[in-house]
This record gives structure tokens, C-alpha cells and sequence, in this order.
């Protein structure tokens, strides 16, 4: 009979995880996420820039953020969920391999919850990432 109770409990492990549901600019649960680069001289960044949102029952793939990420500037995206997010938090991934990597991040804003960042990405390389 233990040998019933391993794969049991590894169900259970499996089953905490959030469920995977898909993210677009399109259809479905709209989710306004604020990014915010900070004022500093040289923070802008033409770097590719995407996120995934997690949430307590459900978490996305990451998604491409199309925006112009300006030092001082705020860029809103509007991004629809299969279905609502719960707001745990998210990861924000940043990637470029040319002139001008680095970019300083001031805040992220998901659906009205604030994080504060004020951190450098890409000083360590051509990929870098934030989970909160």
C-alpha cells in the first residue's frame, strides 16, 4: 500500500501550482499593467521587454510588451486573461543584445497593485529578469 501513497502526494504537489491560461492584446479579462522607467539619465531601454502575470489559481506565459520605455515615462498595456487573475505578482524579463541594454526600472503597476522596483536590468548581460 505505500507504494499508493508516493503518487498521491505528488498529485497534490502538482495540483498547487497555478493553472497555465493564455495572454493577449485581444479578448477576454482585461488587466492594465503600468510600467514605469525611472528619470535617471541613460534609463530608457529599446530592449525587448515582456512579462507574465501569477496569480494565486492561475499564471500566464509571458507576453511581448510593445512600448517605447522612456526615462521618466509610464506605459500602460492592456492585457487579457482567459480568465480573471487573482494578483500575486509577476516576472518581468528583459533581453537585447546591442548598444544601449541596460534599463532602470522605477515601478510595475497590475491591476492597481504597485511594486516598487527602482532596479537596473541588463548590466549583468544580453538577458535579465524580476519576479516579484
Amino acid at each position: 500500500m505505500a507504494s499508493l501513497a508516493a503518487p498521491i502526494e505528488v498529485q497534490e504537489k502538482v495540483a498547487a501550482f497555478p493553472e497555465k491560461i493564455g495572454i493577449s492584446y485581444d479578448d477576454g479579462y482585461k488587466n492594465t499593467v503600468i510600467i514605469e522607467t525611472d528619470s535617471e539619465a541613460d534609463s530608457d531601454t529599446d530592449a525587448n521587454i515582456s512579462i507574465a502575470l501569477y496569480g494565486y489559481k492561475y499564471r500566464t506565459d509571458a507576453i511581448a510588451l510593445q512600448g517605447i520605455f522612456e526615462a521618466g515615462d509610464k506605459e500602460t498595456f492592456y492585457l487579457f486573461t482567459e480568465k480573471p487573475m487573482d494578483g500575486k505578482g509577476y516576472g518581468l524579463s528583459w533581453e537585447k543584445d546591442e548598444w544601449k541594454p541596460a534599463w532602470k526600472i522605477k515601478s510595475v503597476t497590475i491591476n492597481g497593485t504597485y511594486y516598487k522596483i527602482d532596479e537596473w536590468m541588463g548590466l549583468k548581460g544580453s538577458h535579465d529578469s524580476i519576479t516579484r
